[in-house]
C-alpha cells in the first residue's frame, strides 16, 4: 500500500516543482548568451580519461593528484570516483602507431574507423593490419571505442574512449544494446567504473559499463534530441587526445 503524503510533504513537493520549473525557463533564456559568436567546433571536446599509471600531470581543478582507477574530464579538471550517465552516441576509429615508438606518432588514422588515412591507408577492414594473426596475435592497427555520454546529475556532456583492455568491456556493452528493444544506447542507464588488473607488463586499470535501469520512451525521445545537438563530439578527437597510454598494455 503506498505511503499517504502529509500536507507538508505535499507543499515540499510543489515548492520543488515550482524551483525547478523557473530553473529551467533560466536556463532556456540565458543558453548560449554571450557566446553567440563561439563556434562550438573550435573548442576542445570535455573528453575523460581513466587515470592510469602511466598518466602524467593528472590532478584536477584544486591542483589534487587524481588517484588511479578514476575519471578526470581534461576540460573542466573534474575529477570522479565513477561515472552516472546516459551515453548517447557511440563511434569508432583506428590507429596505427610506430612499432615499439608510440612516442613518434602515428603511421596510419582513420577517424570512423572505416577508411585510413597514412600508411598504407584505404579500406581498414580489408587492410590486414587491422586483422589478428594466425597464431592470436594482437593487430598493428587498434580499434578505440569513442563514446558520447551525458552525465545525468551534473547534466554536463562528455567524451571517453575505450581501447587496449577496455576495448572489449566496451564491445560486451555495445553488444547489449543490439539485443534490447529499443535498440539505442539512449534506454540505458548506466555507471562507468573501473577495475584494476596486473600483468607481467604491470598494473592497469580496466573501464567497466554497468547498466542499472532503462529510459522511459519520453525519456528516450527527450535525450534522442540532445544527441542530435551533440554527436558531432564523437567524431572530432584531437590528435593530441588520443590516448597512446592504452597502446603499451
Amino acid at each position: 500500500m503506498a505511503k499517504k503524503l502529509t500536507e507538508e510533504e505535499i507543499e515540499q513537493g510543489l515548492v520543488e516543482t515550482e524551483k525547478k520549473t523557473k530553473e529551467e525557463q533560466v536556463l532556456m533564456t540565458v543558453a548560449n548568451l554571450g557566446i553567440e559568436s563561439i563556434d562550438p567546433s573550435l573548442l576542445p571536446p570535455p573528453v575523460v580519461k581513466l587515470v592510469q599509471p602511466t598518466t602524467r600531470f593528472a590532478k584536477d581543478a584544486s591542483g589534487k593528484d587524481v588517484p588511479e582507477g578514476w575519471f578526470l574530464n581534461t576540460v573542466t579538471q573534474e575529477a570522479y570516483q565513477e561515472i552516472n550517465c546516459t551515453i548517447l552516441a557511440i563511434g569508432s576509429s583506428r590507429v596505427r602507431w610506430v612499432k615499439g615508438d608510440i612516442s613518434a606518432g602515428a603511421l596510419c588514422r582513420s577517424r570512423d574507423g572505416k577508411e585510413g588515412v597514412g600508411d598504407p591507408g584505404g579500406d581498414c577492414l580489408a587492410c590486414p593490419l587491422s586483422s589478428w594473426g594466425a597464431n592470436n596475435e594482437p593487430p598493428e592497427c587498434t580499434t578505440t571505442w569513442n563514446f558520447l555520454g551525458f552525465q545525468n546529475e551534473e547534466q554536463k556532456p562528455f567524451m571517453i574512449r575505450a581501447s587496449g583492455k577496455s576495448w572489449m568491456p566496451a564491445k560486451r556493452f555495445i553488444a547489449s544494446i543490439f539485443y534490447h528493444k529499443f535498440r539505442t544506447p539512449l534506454a540505458f542507464k548506466v555507471t562507468i567504473k573501473s577495475h584494476k588488473e596486473e600483468t607481467e607488463k604491470g598494473k592497469f586499470y580496466v573501464l567497466d559499463f554497468l547498466v542499472l535501469g532503462n529510459h522511459t520512451p519520453e525519456e528516450i525521445m527527450e535525450l534522442a534530441s540532445m544527441a542530435e545537438s551533440y554527436k558531432r563530439i564523437v567524431s572530432t578527437v584531437p590528435e593530441e587526445l588520443e590516448d597512446k597510454e592504452d597502446a603499451r598494455e
